[in-house]
């Protein structure tokens, strides 16, 4: 009787087991890139601006799937709060979630996978969803969450969905400066940010120039993938979450698939735009150079990246006739702070809302740093509102 017992107890045993299997294998077949950014990018999460109902719908879902996919939270829980400043009574937060290194040593290194999932929100002239920025970071980072969560590595691996990119890489500063283990302990960071846009097999790695292992790595899987590596310039060197890291000494990879300018920070920028497939295309070739470092002893080697090896674009800063308030990263309008000469004598004035240049609408800082970054003619029309006039003037150099 008693072996019946003991036989029926491990029978109960193997089925709680075996279900516990099957619905994680369920929540991770049940999982897509495609139904990740359709998700992160739908009207129901109004563009997940930091503490608002979409930016906290939206940490929910990557903790939810994290857990789906059986890994640990960092801390407590999957969540690390924060504000935007110290003063500040927005709060939101990060998702963390870690996969154990299976070495006794080398699990007491760390690699840090991230993207950040929050975007600019609801404003005057539309609802802005990014898709690109940065849905498909965030569908990249769970990808990879999936297919590690299958693959032991020897050393740690964190999962970091940052919250407040946005407002100036809030949540990923936040983490690198809370961390409950000792920084050097961070052998690299693989950031993924607007990676919705791969087109004729080339992509953007930011970051090689920070470590010779690295920049090895990510050339070889490129080249066995027939994949091809653009250029890289200083632009956005410092505007996403890698950069809080590398001011640690931590050497990265940001992969990105383009500037996207006609949908970067508008309403444009939705699912039917994103190219799906190619998100998985990145994430797989990740995926292999991760693992490569993630089961190596060796410790990627770190440089410091100076200004002058970048291709800064030279500027005419007043080609254009006047300057606008390049501080207010959040206005709503272009609005003129400054006219110089040239813009006087054409008759732009200060206050005046910028519309257009040369006939392409500029609705965001992005478009009008791009526009002066661009050659132009020698006169170049400028439109603008005054009030409730739309004016159009021709401006020289």
């Amino acid at each position: 009787m008693r072996y019946k017992i003991c036989n029926r107890k491990k029978i109960v045993c193997f089925l709680v087991l075996a279900l516990a299997v099957f619905q994680t294998l369920l929540a991770q077949t049940d999982f897509s890139v495609e139904k990740s950014v359709r998700y992160l990018a739908s009207e129901e999460l109004e563009g997940r601006a930091a503490g608002t109902v979409g930016d906290s719908l939206a940490a929910d879902y990557i903790a939810q799937t994290f857990a789906s996919f059986g890994l640990k939270p960092l801390f407590e829980d999957y969540f690390q709060h924060f504000r935007l400043t110290s003063r500040d009574t927005v709060a939101t937060r990060n998702v963390i979630a870690v996969r154990e290194g299976t070495d006794s040593i080398l699990k007491n290194r760390y690699i840090v996978i991230c993207a950040h999932f929050d975007h600019l929100g609801q404003k005057k002239n539309g609802l802005y969803l990014g898709a690109n920025d940065n849905a498909s970071g965030t569908a990249a980072l769970l990808n990879l969450a999936r297919l590690f969560a299958q693959t032991p590595t020897s050393k740690t691996l964190i999962f970091a969905a940052f919250g407040a990119e946005e407002k100036g890489l809030v949540g990923a500063s936040y983490f690198v400066n809370n961390l409950p283990f000792p920084v050097k302990n961070i052998d690299a960071v693989f950031n993924f940010d607007m990676v919705g846009r791969l087109a004729y097999d080339k992509f953007s790695v930011k970051g090689m120039e920070t470590s010779k292992m690295l920049e090895e790595f990510i050339k070889t899987e490129a080249r066995n993938s027939g994949l091809t590596i653009k250029p890289s310039d200083n632009k956005f060197f410092s505007g996403s979450d890698h950069y809080a890291f590398y001011l640690k000494k931590i050497p990265f990879l940001c992969f990105n698939t383009g500037s996207d300018a006609a949908n970067y920070h508008k309403p444009s920028d939705v699912a039917e735009n994103i190219d799906f497939k190619g998100i998985e295309t990145i994430s797989e070739i990740a995926f292999r150079v991760i693992k490569n470092l993630a089961n190596t002893n060796l410790k990627p080697d770190f440089k410091v990246v100076k200004e002058a090896e970048y291709k800064i674009p030279k500027i005419d800063w007043y080609k254009f006739g006047f300057f606008i308030n390049m501080l207010d990263l959040d206005a709503e309008e272009l609005k003129i702070m400054y006219v110089h000469k040239n813009g006087q004598l054409a008759g732009l004035q200060k206050g005046d809302i910028l519309l257009k240049i040369n006939g392409k609408e500029i609705a965001s800082l992005e478009d009008f740093v791009e526009a002066l970054i661009n050659k132009s003619p020698k006169t170049n029309q400028i439109t603008v509102k005054r009030k409730q006039e739309i004016i159009t003037v021709k401006v020289k150099k």
